[in-house]
């Protein structure tokens, strides 16, 4: 007798094991399962897993293997694929048993402004989660509390229909008050007040953020567009390609080449995002004392890092002295060509100005060595 599978069945333990027999060989990865399924490990057809991974070509490898090695009834097809997240379905036959979503690269905080990337810190206070399948101890990655409520309160604001969200963040008040420090490191507002707005008015908010960023984006990849109000900044179509920025990946395919002083950049202070000139930026400071006197005595940049930068202490902060100062002297050296990249906004397009987007740095010894005009790679809208 055939049994018929439905998406409001819940998957036998003896088939999820199979589904899930992956995580034996991504254990030795950056990885965690996020917004944990209250049931988990009972899971019902058509399910989502949320994954954040830190490499995510090296999770979607190891996934894919697995899959095309044992010998099952299943079949896997990508069925998203953006900058920051991956849907990897499973199905049997024409049923949808199982999606694995990928997260990468960052967070979509929707209509929340996010101080800091938090998959920056996500993967340092992840926990081990045994749990049981046909008798069989299985383990998965799970985040920290901490992060766990970030997430969900990201999730809550661009789908208040999805109260369990709400709920979760509920049960966990007072730890939430006994970590507010955490919270506001992140959060421009208290978290729990995401929850106590009506309903109806964070669903009014969602839907005008997302007609919003679809205009921008139907707006600011127009090519017409583009080429018309870009003209005056020497707009130039490049080759598509993905640039590392250390803390994220980006992809370009524009650029524009502009006078170095109509960059506009942004330095850390506590919480805050001030704006700078290049001069005025501990960065630019510490490249002129060391090409002037072939030394730094001045600690404004390290004091700088060790105090708006949660990675670094008066242990590490010189590794990132040494490798600044190298930069500076391999562009001394060679003349290098430094890749900046500026955002995709409204200034880039309405103002003679541009927003530093990554390459602090780099801008920084190119305006000590007196360059006038910098080519700068545009983020594509992502």
């Amino acid at each position: 007798m055939v049994i018929s599978k439905t998406k409001n069945q819940i998957i036998s333990d003896t088939e999820l094991s199979e589904l899930l027999g992956f995580l034996e060989q991504i254990k030795i990865l950056k990885y965690c399962l996020i917004k944990k399924p209250i049931l988990f490990p009972k899971i019902y057809y058509g399910s989502d897993l949320d994954f954040v991974v830190e490499n995510k070509s090296e999770f979607m490898e190891i996934v894919i293997d697995y899959f095309e090695k044992i010998d099952s009834k299943y079949s896997f097809k990508i069925t998203k694929k953006t900058f920051s997240n991956t849907h990897f379905d499973i199905f049997e036959d024409t049923l949808l048993v199982l999606r694995l979503d990928i997260v990468f690269n960052r967070i979509d905080p929707g209509t929340l402004r996010i101080k800091k990337n938090i998959l920056d810190n996500i993967f340092k206070e992840t926990k081990v989660l045994d749990f049981k399948l046909n008798n069989k101890v299985l383990n998965i990655k799970v985040p920290s509390l901490n992060f766990e409520l970030l997430v969900r309160s990201i999730e809550y604001s661009k789908f208040p229909n999805k109260t369990h969200h709400k709920k979760f963040i509920n049960l966990h008040k007072a730890h939430i008050k006994n970590n507010t420090k955490f919270f506001n490191s992140y959060f421009d507002i208290e978290i729990t007040s995401i929850f106590s707005k009506p309903f109806f008015l964070i669903l009014i908010k969602t839907v005008f953020q997302r007609l919003k960023t679809r205009i921008k984006k139907n707006l600011f990849t127009n090519k017409f567009f583009c080429k018309l109000l870009l003209k005056r900044k020497k707009y130039q179509i490049e080759k598509l390609q993905n640039i590392d920025m250390g803390w994220s990946s980006v992809q370009v395919s524009t650029s524009i080449t502009v006078p170095i002083s109509d960059i506009n950049v942004s330095i850390k202070q506590g919480e805050k995002i001030l704006s700078s000139k290049i001069e005025d930026t501990p960065h630019f400071q510490f490249i002129k004392e060391y090409n002037n006197n072939g030394s730094v005595i001045n600690t404004v940049y390290t004091d700088y890092l060790i105090n708006n930068f949660d990675e670094f202490n008066e242990n590490n902060v010189d590794e990132k002295v040494k490798s600044f100062i190298e930069l500076n002297n391999l562009y001394k050296d060679q003349n290098i060509n430094f890749e900046i990249i500026v955002a995709r906004d409204k200034t880039l397009f309405f103002s003679k100005n541009s927003n530093l987007l990554d390459g602090l740095h780099r801008i920084s010894i190119m305006k000590y060595f007196n360059v006038e005009k910098v080519k700068c790679y545009i983020n594509n809208f992502q």
